[in-house]
């Protein structure tokens, strides 16, 4: 009876390492995708030369390229986080951009191609075809907006 009732423990000891062995490698093999995720992102906000970026629900960059970088005047990309376009552009410009992000945020519905025009520091006008679309959790809600211009 001895040998039974420590047996017991035992196999329910191997069956609950087993059941955590399995869910670190589950969990390792999810990190490592997680990584070359950001690596790719990464390497395309770093090299596209399109002015990409992420907004919050609030309208805040969440992320940018570095041609967007450029365009704003910073040396790094993370400096434009939490940030608006109040901080950038004029307001006219800003609010512009703020009321077509929202209403993307509370319908849910894309702005594609866009023409804007961009009055820049020099004087200099420049075009853009801008395409923003919602930027959804994995329940459906937006949460923000992704950007391409």
């Amino acid at each position: 009876m001895d040998s039974l009732t420590q047996n017991a423990p035992d196999q329910q000891s191997e069956q609950r390492i087993a059941l955590l062995t399995a869910k670190v490698a589950e969990l390792s093999e999810a990190n490592r995708s997680l990584v070359n995720t950001q690596m790719l992102v990464e390497a395309m906000l770093d090299n596209i030369p399109d002015r990409i970026y992420f907004k919050d629900a609030q309208s805040r960059f969440v992320k940018i390229s570095k041609a967007l970088a450029k365009r704003l005047g910073l040396s790094n990309p993370d400096d434009a986080v939490g940030k608006t376009d109040f901080d950038f552009h004029p307001p006219e410009k800003a609010r512009e951009f703020y009321e077509d992000e929202q209403r993307i945020i509370k319908t849910g519905e894309s702005l594609i191609n866009k023409v804007e025009k961009h009055v820049r520091k020099s004087g200099e006008v420049a075009w853009s075809s801008t395409t923003k679309v919602p930027l959804r959790s994995r329940d459906g809600t937006v949460v923000g907006i992704v950007t391409n211009n």
